[in-house]
């Protein structure tokens, strides 16, 4: 696992290193681009502020977690809502709070139905 604190910030990110070999695959597209990541599961909020400086200054994060101390993340590119990502009105509403939703990434609860509901509700947006 890495294990990295993010700057001045000292948000912990932890990833395991076998995740960005896929990051780089399906993601690296987006880099430089005006593109829009929602996470699913903010935790410490440091891999927010790991996707914007992997996808550049035009680049915004949101994030849901069911823990409202995600709220103080919140700056001018970081946007947060708390709520729980196995109900599909909270999901409905995060489309129509994000103006446009490129990439998901789905790191919340884990429970397989929470993540199907995930994509049925958010990949039309």
């Amino acid at each position: 696992m890495l294990r990295h604190e993010n700057g001045a910030n000292k948000r912990l990110c932890d990833k395991w290193s076998t995740y960005f070999p896929s990051y780089e695959r399906y993601l690296s597209k987006y880099r430089g681009c005006d593109v829009n990541i929602l996470e699913l599961g903010v935790q410490s909020g440091g891999s927010q502020e790991m996707w914007l400086e992997y996808f550049g200054d035009s680049s915004h994060a949101y994030g849901a977690d069911v823990d409202n101390r995600i709220l103080t993340f919140n700056s001018q590119r970081i946007h947060n809502f708390v709520g729980d990502i196995g109900n599909a009105s909270f999901l409905m509403d995060l489309c129509q709070k994000i103006p446009r939703i490129d990439v998901v990434l789905d790191d919340a609860s884990h429970i397989p139905w929470h993540q199907i509901l995930a994509f049925e509700v958010l990949f039309p947006c």
